[in-house]
């Protein structure tokens, strides 16, 4: 997967769906793989969904962290990053 996705691309991400998490009060977004791969590498906000041109610890427009904890992922994106 890694070597066929262009980390630094600003391409927006587009989710497949989106639902709405009343415990957090947050969207949880599905998206295609390649896609959750540029999140996952910390090159993509998986929060505002904000493209990044290379590697950021955080989103410079959101703020959110790019190392969310792993268990704290929906079931959807663990399945993805599985694949």
């Amino acid at each position: 997967m890694s070597a066929s996705v262009d980390l630094g691309s600003l391409k927006p991400l587009i989710p497949v769906f989106k639902k709405w998490n009343k415990e957090k009060q947050i969207w949880q977004w599905g998206l295609l793989p390649e896609d959750f791969y540029r999140v996952q590498a910390g090159y993509a906000c998986g929060k505002c969904l904000e493209p990044f041109a290379h590697w950021l610890p955080a989103c410079p427009l959101c703020g959110e962290s790019t190392f969310p904890e792993y268990a704290e992922l929906p079931p959807e994106w663990r399945k993805q990053g599985e694949s």
